[in-house]
């Protein structure tokens, strides 16, 4: 996605070229402050509670952003052109799809990757809020899948994602 409303509905994220993230005034249309992302932007999120931005692009990463300062708080490695990227619901987890068809989850504080699913064709998507589940991405004939994550207290969760025709598995 190349532009998003916070979460509060008051600011908008955009795209300003290929190069520069710009948050504007929602009513007013007024740029309140524009950041350069090297390499170019192709997707950006703002966080669920509206302190942090998120953006992906040419140069292969994921970068976390701090809306109050515009300095860079976390740059992740991807594999390939980050296409398209999300927070999770809960705000603890990161998405991010490139286009080789792999979907990235990360923990958004640590930055350690979490899990990666692979499929044919490139990756955008949506995180859905209320259920917390992946409901678009490209590619076909999407179906239940889950993923297991650890919890703090030693279980496990299985967290549901929409798919299926996947290329070459999931690890």
């Amino acid at each position: 996605m190349l532009c998003a409303w916070s979460t509060d509905g008051v600011r908008l994220l955009s795209r300003d070229g290929r190069d520069r993230l710009i948050v504007w005034d929602a009513e007013t249309g007024q740029k309140l402050w524009e950041l350069r992302a090297e390499g170019g932007v192709l997707s950006c999120a703002w966080s669920p509670d509206g302190g942090r931005l998120l953006s992906g692009g040419e140069r292969d990463c994921l970068i976390v952003w701090d809306v109050e300062t515009g300095q860079k708080l976390r740059e992740l490695r991807a594999e390939g052109r980050v296409l398209s990227c999300a927070w999770s619901p809960d705000g603890g987890r990161l998405l991010s799809g490139d286009a080789g068809g792999r979907l990235i989850v990360w923990d958004a504080e640590t930055g350690q990757r979490l899990r990666e699913i692979f499929f044919n064709g490139s990756s955008q998507f949506a995180w859905e809020p209320v259920t917390g589940r992946i409901t678009h991405a490209s590619g076909l004939y999407w179906r239940d899948l889950y993923w297991e994550v650890p919890l703090p207290n030693g279980g496990v969760a299985q967290l549901p994602i929409e798919a299926a025709g996947f290329g070459t598995g999931s690890r």
